[in-house]
């Protein structure tokens, strides 16, 4: 994991690196504690966001996973994480506390799935990393891991910032769902180094806590 992926952590999870009582390793950190309010600049665009697709998850090649507002490949919200862990044969699946886990493979991208109080609803799901994580999911506009603020513009015109009160050189974007979910974007100087969905516009500040 490299120096970006490292900052990209910084924002999920108390910033995805200095996890709140939880921290896994210094190579993964964390994305959910209570979201802030949205602001008047809040993201206007209601764009539809494909949903991802059913097929079996591939972890030895997260660049097949398509990601949208309803979940990341086959980790979708709302759904079981033990059904959905079962699939991942092979994968080191890590307990950073009892609301969240993670996981990663070689040149992908880390996947933080944060859980409802039960400990298995899936609530939200992150992927982290840049553009040296090859194998990354992408959006079905084709937004993946690494793509500039002009890329992300060009995919979904009229997407606007959201405004967030933490790292100041940390931006979000986000397009809503007709139900009312999120895929988000996290960019650190311009470049996509999270894409999450969820039922806020906004990255979390920890899933932990």
């Amino acid at each position: 994991m490299n120096i970006v992926r490292s900052a990209v952590l910084v924002i999920i999870v108390g910033g995805l690196v200095a996890l709140s009582g939880c921290s896994p390793s210094s190579e993964a950190a964390s994305p959910v504690s209570p979201s802030p309010a949205p602001s008047a600049e809040a993201p206007a665009s209601e764009e539809p966001v494909a949903t991802p697709s059913a097929a079996p998850l591939d972890p030895g090649d997260m660049s097949t996973w398509v990601a949208g507002s309803a979940g990341i490949g086959a980790i979708e919200r709302g759904a079981s994480w033990g059904a959905v862990e079962a699939q991942l044969a092979g994968m080191a699946v890590e307990t950073m506390c009892s609301g969240a886990v993670y996981f990663t493979a070689d040149a992908s991208a880390t996947v933080y799935v944060g859980l409802e109080q039960d400990g298995d609803t899936i609530r939200q799901v992150w992927a982290a990393g840049d553009a040296t994580d090859a194998k990354s999911p992408a959006t079905a506009a084709g937004i993946s891991l690494g793509a500039t603020l002009a890329d992300l513009q060009a995919a979904y015109p009229g997407i606007v910032e959201s405004v967030i009160p933490y790292p100041s050189d940390t931006t979000a974007y986000a397009v809503a769902d007709a139900d009312g979910s999120w895929l988000v974007f996290s960019l650190r100087d311009d470049v996509v180094t999270q894409i999450g969905a969820t039922a806020s516009q906004f990255p979390p500040k920890e899933l932990c806590g």
